[in-house]
């Protein structure tokens, strides 16, 4: 008797998780032995399970067989420096970095190096300050140079 139901086993079947994925999470334990349940509505696990149909969804619409598809989830854990376990999926989908959105995190890049430059140019913290009052979309690029490729 593991930690899945029947249930549960075939909706991450259906989902395309391995044999072997899906063995990892039934049988998961403590070191002296004892089961360790799986909280199959924690939103992380969730996130998991949909996080592979979109990838396995975006590869069949490029044309890939479910055979191509298995081979490379197999790769996934053959091509790693340290030997990893299915269970790094469900610690990345609980990362912080799994629930920002990169869009943001280049815009605030784009407005920090803006901001870094003018500081640069003008000399000080007051051009700086009153920039960071303003928006982010609102902030144009440089207009490029004659002869220059930007």
């Amino acid at each position: 008797m593991g930690n899945l139901t029947d249930e549960q086993k075939a909706e991450m079947w259906r989902c395309h998780f391995l044999p072997l994925e899906i063995e990892a999470f039934d049988t998961q334990h403590t070191a002296d032995g004892r089961l360790i349940p799986v909280n199959w509505a924690a939103g992380n696990f969730q996130a998991m399970l949909r996080s592979r149909m979109r990838w396995v969804d975006m590869l069949r619409g490029k044309g890939w067989t479910d055979e191509q598809i298995d081979r490379a989830i197999v790769k996934l854990y053959q091509n790693r420096a340290k030997a990893i376990d299915p269970h790094w999926l469900l610690q990345s989908e609980a990362s912080p970095s799994a629930r920002n959105n990169r869009l943001k995190d280049t815009a605030e890049l784009r407005a920090r190096l803006m901001r870094d430059r003018i500081a640069k140019v003008k000399g000080g913290n007051v051009y700086v300050k009153e920039m960071s009052k303003l928006p982010v979309k609102h902030i144009a690029k440089p207009p490029a140079k004659e002869g220059t490729l930007i």
